[in-house]
């Protein structure tokens, strides 16, 4: 996911999720597709923590859905990638990708996991 593309296709996924219709700013859309890492400041109410959820999370999905392939793969190496059917559940599954949140605030900590458990429904 280090690549550019990858990142890209991040961005894509975030805006592809049925029933969530996110109002990205420019800025926001380059915060979530940057490839490298970044420190991001602003003030209060521009989007930071949205931005980083959304990060966080289409970064656990994407790497759940390559592990999932690629142990597909694996154990069907006849089959084609459009036979293919990820589990409902892949998103709660674990993965070997650790990501991290952190805040000095417990309240925006618990609101970015309550905003991420609403992701994980969505999908």
């Amino acid at each position: 996911m280090a690549e550019e593309d990858g990142t890209n296709q991040l961005l894509r996924f975030i805006k592809s999720i049925p029933k969530i219709k996110f109002r990205l700013t420019p800025e926001q859309d380059l915060m979530i597709s940057t490839p490298e890492n970044l420190l991001c400041l602003g003030r209060s109410g521009t989007g930071k923590t949205t931005s980083s959820a959304l990060r966080l999370f289409a970064s656990d999905a994407f790497y759940k859905f390559k592990e999932q392939l690629a142990t597909w793969k694996l154990a069907n190496p006849d089959k084609r990638n459009k036979d293919f059917q990820i589990a409902p559940d892949f998103t709660n599954r674990n993965s070997s990708l650790k990501l991290l949140f952190v805040s000095a605030s417990p309240v925006l900590v618990n609101e970015v996991k309550r905003f991420y458990q609403d992701l994980k429904h969505h999908l």
